[in-house]
């Protein structure tokens, strides 16, 4: 339980800034990416090498990022790239029953703001919002929700 709420912490704090850039200009720079991959990767490989993960168990948990990212390349672009490497690398770290978990809440919660748009006409079935702010949501509720149990 202490892994889980320390590493989705981990994940909040990096996704913030990641959602404010997507809010203002729809945009993650690649080197902030890169560099939340590279953290994500070496965190892995330690936990890999200290026997706390399996090989397989942390490649199966970048599934829930990889089916993000095949949709952005097979949808023109509807889900941003930024999105499923975020996904990509939470699997392994947070392990795939909560990245599930948080990606489930993530589009719970935009789900329910697309619902709000379209009832107030401040949107359209057209209208795009960016998703990590989302993520941020649906971490930040599920380390709660880690607290209280």
């Amino acid at each position: 339980m202490r892994y889980e709420r320390m590493s989705l912490l981990a994940i909040l704090i990096y996704t913030v800034p990641a959602a404010v850039w997507d809010i203002r200009s729809r945009c993650v720079p690649l080197r902030y990416l890169l560099g939340g991959s590279l953290a994500a990767a070496a965190a892995v490989l330690m936990r890999i090498a200290r026997g706390d993960l399996a090989w397989y168990a942390a490649v199966l948990s970048t599934m829930p990022g990889l089916m993000l990212l095949l949709i952005s390349w097979g949808s023109d672009k509807k889900i941003g790239a930024a999105d499923g490497i975020l996904f990509f690398w939470a699997g392994p770290v947070l392990g795939l029953r909560s990245t599930c978990i948080l990606l489930t809440l993530s589009l719970l919660l935009a789900c329910l703001c697309s619902i709000l748009l379209l009832v107030t006409r401040r949107g359209s079935l057209k209208t795009q919002i960016p998703f990590l702010p989302f993520a941020v949501g649906g971490s930040l509720l599920q380390f709660l929700a880690t607290l209280s149990g």
